[in-house]
């Protein structure tokens, strides 16, 4: 399953409003999403500056892609919101966080 049809304005983005962390701290975040031609995708998380990938794989021999970003986690309930204000996202099949080792 994959969230589709992202972008093309602000207001259409996908959220996931529970995403635990249980001490906070810094993370990696890899988003695994389906590559196509001119999309960028902004990542935000608990309303913080969003992240903007424009240099995403175009590739679309491959069915999936991925990236990994830097990303901070309160602890607790975090907000992670995906799309782009400006033109279309890809479509995203999933994002997998791994805690930075302190």
């Amino acid at each position: 399953m994959k969230v589709s049809y992202l972008g093309g304005r602000k207001e259409n983005f996908a959220e996931w409003k529970e995403v635990y962390s249980e001490q906070g701290g810094e993370y990696e975040m890899t988003i695994r999403y389906v590559p196509k031609a001119d999309r960028k995708l902004e990542v935000c998380v608990n309303h913080e500056k969003a992240i903007l990938l424009d240099s995403l794989s175009a590739d679309e021999t491959q069915k999936i892609a991925s990236v990994t970003v830097p990303v901070y986690l309160k602890a607790g309930n975090n907000k992670v919101r995906m799309g782009s204000s400006f033109c279309w996202a890809p479509d995203i099949d999933c994002f997998i966080l791994k805690k930075v080792k302190e």
